[in-house]
């Protein structure tokens, strides 16, 4: 598959050959213009991930930048390309739930996605972004892969199958933080999964802020050794820029490079 990251006239995209998996928030595709710097080194960075050389890396600005925007499109111009990189977007948000919750929620949706990639199905895709049509149990998704044949579904069926004992145990909350951090490093490293997987984990604030992990209270500590995964590094954004990097150099140090997103300039 050829290279589908391609500049058209005055700072558009070319479209040709993207597929969009996912529903990108500008509406319509041709509407995103510029961020031409941003994009090509995302690009070179993901790129690497399939070499096994990328680092975890934090894209942090303000709000209304267009960081979401950036990290959607590099999403579908992944998942079209099918070189062997699996995108997985996760947006953290406001609003206070248990790490069992989150847990289960971040499973399903890593697993919505991956299944989405391998059977190019983009209803997988589109409905694990969707509140109201995204598969809310572990059990109905595995219902729902049996009936299907593609690349891997005997391995995923597997974790899954292992998800579900491990939420039969009692466990202290923050160790479901343990377990959600180490989902799609843990299918990326499995014996026959050749595919590197593109971590995109939105709004990384509100994993502090809002997932009630019991006695710990700084949830991001999870990520200190899956940060250095070289077959499922990490894209983080950030909003509330200085909370993001004070966590990151207190509780994560040394784990991502912090890259800044300007406003766009006047000529894009």
């Amino acid at each position: 598959m050829k290279k589908l990251l391609k500049q058209g006239d005055n700072c558009h995209w070319n479209l040709e050959g993207i597929e969009f998996a996912i529903e990108e928030r500008v509406g319509d595709p041709a509407l995103f213009v510029g961020r031409v710097r941003e994009l090509e080194f995302l690009y070179r960075w993901a790129d690497n991930v399939r070499k096994k050389l990328s680092r975890s890396i934090a894209f942090l600005g303000r709000r209304k930048i267009g960081k979401s925007l950036i990290l959607e499109r590099l999403y579908n111009i992944l998942y079209s390309e099918q070189k062997g990189l699996i995108p997985f977007y996760y947006e953290f948000a406001e609003g206070r739930r248990s790490a069992k919750e989150f847990y289960i929620d971040f499973t399903i949706r890593f697993y919505m996605q991956v299944v989405g990639y391998y059977t190019r199905d983009i209803t997988w895709n589109r409905d694990a972004f969707v509140y109201n049509s995204r598969i809310t149990k572990i059990e109905t998704l595995l219902e729902e892969i049996a009936a299907l044949s593609f690349q891997n579904r005997k391995k995923i069926a597997n974790r899954l199958e292992g998800h579900l004992r491990l939420l039969e145990r009692e466990m202290p909350l923050y160790e479901y933080v343990l377990a959600a951090v180490d989902v799609s490093r843990g299918f990326a490293t499995m014996v026959g999964v050749e595919e590197q997987v593109v971590q995109m984990l939105d709004e990384f604030q509100y994993l502090n802020m809002c997932i009630d992990a019991g006695v710990e209270k700084k949830s991001c500590k999870a990520y200190m050794s899956a940060a250095e995964s070289r077959v499922a590094p990490l894209l983080i954004t950030g909003s509330l820029m200085g909370v993001v990097s004070e966590d990151l150099m207190l509780y994560l140090p040394h784990r991502f490079s912090e890259i800044p997103v300007p406003k766009m300039e006047s000529a894009e």
